[in-house]
């Protein structure tokens, strides 16, 4: 496999065959990004800063017949936070990128004008996009498409939101596939990037013995109820099972769950709404719903899109989030902080801290005209729709008058629509995240099944209590993940085949044989839990860099405050107990007092 590098301002395209030993360190995708990143890093390049440096790496056994190994992950410096950016996705893109034989695209430079990379035939071409300008996501594709005359094109690209350098907008492929946090789309669309297109035209090649246990294993994923529920409902069917648990986060979180998530539950979705199915490359799952709106065809809304459209905005109607997270998918804007932010304004508007005179428009809880409305002038920078655009860092300091109190984040990343005052292990997750309050990063999740506390303690190393309410073991938990996670997102493979949703799903054992029969790798599961552990390092290396400290690995006030709504009612983190599980969370990891990586680390 080759690395391509591109300098947008020199014109120039570089191609170096990929190292062995790097791979043999950090895998693929996001582990061998962040290594490129750090050795590339300037702390004083600002993220529009022509010398941000934008990378794209397709995992380890992305394009191979693994299951569901379609990812590739894209990393920056974050416009939204400031400190690292990195966001995964799946669909076909991946796949088709590792069939050209590139493994890593690392961009530096800015175009002087619109233009739009193209991969063709291992070639590689530096396009004209003015005409593409001002297209959104899903036009952008089809025009491309039609451009080359090609059937076989995949595409990433920004919408105008990319454009106008919002935040938290996303990089997008297919219908609603999304590179969707820490505004990577505003980094491509600060270097006048406004696509990258692959054409498909040639084979990875997959030894037989490959095929054979990728069959093995897609037998094992439909046997678990966590298959069963993802490809029926896909992760909508999460909305009543955390509104169930009190964990569900409505009106910015004032409240943790509420009586009306019926009328938004994947039931409903699927029964009422629903027009197909839809499956990544090579998934058995094919967990994505898609749905009809104006005669189009949409990519259906996930779980953390319906609840942060929905229930965060104090919005239960369906109709008004199919039509918000279409606009978001068209704009290219990351549905999770587009919510927050302006659930965080409804707040301010509730607590007269803006006034419609400054907005132009009535932001109060569950108006799904005013949603609309905002995702519009977020987009395209209009009126207060600028102020938000700015993400929620800056824009509380737009405003003052102490509104960033009512900010649900950590390091300036929007967390999830999921409260964290009950689970120990979630709120440690967000808060110690490399990339911001995020919980696809390390969140524990088998912390909610009540397994058997000698399972737990076997899968983690040690002790570890299976109620969620316990401090009791969970930084053991939180490392355990974020290792395990920092290596699927490497490797390439969809987090919803692993233990990540069931105990009985893909383990280190399962990857380990893949690598070593899809590969020339060779690697233990012992090797990838280390590997796994020293991506980590090297992204908290990168934080420290961006002056990342104890006192950022934290949780809003909000969650330190005890739950208004049963049945988690009283639930809250107590501050010197999480001050103690973040001391264990150090120890573990082998960092300083103040969070610094050991250079030995990494």
């Amino acid at each position: 496999m080759t690395n391509l590098f591109l300098d947008l301002t020199k014109k120039k395209i570089i191609k170096k065959p990929e190292q062995k030993k790097i791979i043999k360190l950090f895998l693929g995708g996001r582990g061998v990004n962040s290594y490129f990143f750090l050795k590339h890093l300037s702390p004083r390049i600002e993220p529009f800063h022509r010398e941000n440096m934008l990378i794209f790496g397709a995992g380890l056994l992305t394009g191979m017949r693994a299951p569901s190994a379609c990812r590739f992950t894209v990393t920056s410096r974050s416009p939204e936070t400031g400190i690292l950016g990195d966001s995964n996705c799946g669909g076909f893109w991946g796949p088709a990128l590792k069939n050209a034989g590139y493994s890593c695209i690392l961009i530096s430079g800015k175009f002087e004008k619109p233009c739009y990379v193209l991969i063709k035939g291992g070639g590689v071409e530096i396009k004209d996009a003015s005409h593409l300008w001002g297209l959104d996501c899903i036009e952008t594709q089809e025009e491309i498409k039609k451009e080359l005359g090609e059937r076989k094109v995949r595409t990433v690209c920004i919408g105008p939101a990319g454009e106008k350098l919002v935040r938290f907008s996303s990089i997008r492929t297919d219908l609603k596939d999304a590179a969707g946090r820490t505004g990577m789309g505003a980094v491509m669309g600060s270097k006048n990037l406004k696509a990258i297109s692959v054409v498909d035209d040639l084979r990875v090649e997959n030894p037989k013995e490959l095929l054979e246990l990728s069959r093995e294993l897609a037998e094992k994923i439909r046997g678990t109820g966590a298959y069963r529920a993802l490809h029926k409902y896909g992760t909508p069917f999460l909305i009543d099972v955390l509104n169930s648990l009190g964990t569900l986060g409505v009106k910015n979180f004032q409240l943790n769950r509420s009586d009306d998530t019926d009328l938004l539950s994947g039931d409903v979705l699927v029964s009422e709404h629903s027009s197909g199915r839809k499956a990544c490359f090579n998934c058995t799952v094919a967990c994505q719903n898609e749905y009809e709106l104006d005669g189009k065809t949409c990519g259906g809304p996930e779980f953390a899109t319906l609840a942060s459209l929905g229930p965060r905005c104090g919005n239960f109607d369906m109709k008004t989030v199919l039509r918000a997270n279409d606009l978001c998918n068209r704009y290219g804007m990351d549905t999770i902080s587009t919510g927050a932010i302006i659930a965080w304004a409804m707040e301010c508007y509730e607590m007269g801290l803006i006034t419609e005179k400054e907005t132009k428009v009535k932001l109060r809880w569950g108006d799904g005209d005013a949603i609309l409305k905002m995702i519009n002038r977020i987009s395209m920078r209009e009126g207060f729709g600028d102020v938000l655009a700015e993400g929620g860092l800056l824009a509380s300091r737009r405003i003052g008058k102490n509104s960033d109190k009512y900010l649900i984040h950590s390091k300036g990343l929007f967390t999830d629509p999921v409260d964290l005052r009950r689970n120990r292990g979630f709120a440690l997750n967000a808060a110690v995240s490399s990339r911001g309050g995020d919980h696809l990063r390390g969140r524990p999740t088998l912390e909610n099944l009540s397994l058997p506390e000698d399972m737990l303690g076997r899968m983690y190393g040690g002790k570890v209590s299976s109620k969620p309410e316990s401090y009791v073991g969970k930084a053991r938990m939180v490392v355990w993940s974020e290792n395990f996670y920092a290596v699927t997102d490497s490797i390439g493979i969809c987090r919803f085949v692993t233990i990540w949703n069931s105990p009985n799903l893909l383990n280190y054992e399962d990857f380990s044989k893949l690598i070593n029969l899809a590969t020339s790798i060779k690697v233990s599961p012992q090797e990838l839990e280390i590997a796994g552990g020293r991506i980590i390092n090297i992204e908290r290396a990168i934080n420290w860099q961006f002056g990342v400290r104890r006192k950022h690995d934290t949780l809003p006030d909000r969650f330190f405050e005890p739950a208004p709504c049963p049945p988690a009612k009283g639930e809250r983190n107590d501050r010197k107990k999480f001050d103690k599980m973040l001391d264990e969370y150090y120890r573990l990891r082998g960092w300083g007092r103040e969070g610094k990586p050991k250079s030995t680390a990494i």
